[in-house]
């Protein structure tokens, strides 16, 4: 009896004694869903890497208009003209190749200023006189250029707004051509045109667009006008004056 009791202990206390060698396990390994679980079901915030490198405004960047600037447009319309006197006038109506070039600077993320040159080579002219009395022109060989030098002013809502309102303001002469003259380059002729007998005075633009930027400095939009040119000549001794009135729309590329 001794022996087998002596035995039954010896087995308790051995396995007693392995039980306490076992090393002492965390809470948190041996029940692991205590702390875990909570922190899974709550999502972690995800941080956009790209977006948190970005700086404050970047998106915008592309439509602020900073430093020098250089302002293409390339369009049509419909020109309208007046002359004559007050006893028999004369209209004009003719379609136009409209031509701008203008450049500058930004002084502010709210305007623009500078100047250019523009052209309107205005071609399937008609005329129609209040009295027909034999003085009627044949145009059907004519055509009319009118150019200009002109200041620009381009003012925008705001300093990222791809919409913007413009005004020129210059110089210009009509200049009446033959389908057989000889050919002039733009531009190297205004001057004398502006002091000979073709009609030539003040010329204002007044109009308004949007772009949209296609490269980091490059803007493609579309643009409407309406230019109105108070205009006279003198030939032969006599004065006329001559009122252009042209609504336009352009194709615009900038650089900025």
């Amino acid at each position: 009896m001794l022996p087998c009791c002596a035995g039954v202990s010896g087995l308790i206390l051995v396995t007693a004694v392995a039980r306490g060698a076992e090393p002492q396990r965390p809470a948190s390994v041996h029940r692991p869903w205590l702390r875990t679980a909570p922190h899974a079901a709550r999502a972690e915030p995800r941080v956009d890497v790209a977006a948190s490198s970005a700086e404050p405004g970047a998106a915008a960047e592309g439509f602020e208009r900073r430093g020098f600037f250089t302002r293409l447009a390339l369009g049509s319309g419909v020109f309208s003209a007046g002359s004559g006197s007050a006893r028999d006038t004369r209209s004009f109506l003719g379609l136009p190749v409209s031509f701008e070039a203008y450049l500058g600077g930004t002084p502010s993320p709210y305007l623009s200023l500078g100047g250019g040159y523009a052209r309107d080579a205005v071609g399937r002219l008609s005329s129609t006189d209040e009295r027909n009395d034999g003085d009627e022109p044949r145009l059907d060989d004519t055509s009319f250029y009118l150019e200009q030098l002109a200041a620009f002013l381009e003012l925008y809502p705001s300093a990222s707004s791809p919409y913007y309102g413009f005004v020129t303001l210059g110089m210009g002469t009509l200049n009446v051509r033959k389908t057989g003259d000889d050919f002039e380059l733009p531009l190297f002729s205004w001057a004398s045109h502006l002091a000979g007998a073709d009609p030539s005075g003040v010329i204002a633009t007044l109009g308004g667009g949007y772009e949209s930027w296609i490269a980091k400095r490059w803007a493609l939009g579309i643009s409407m006008r309406v230019l109105v040119g108070v205009l006279s000549s003198e030939e032969i001794g006599t004065e006329t004056a001559v009122n252009v009135l042209m609504p336009s729309l352009l194709l615009t590329l900038s650089y900025r």
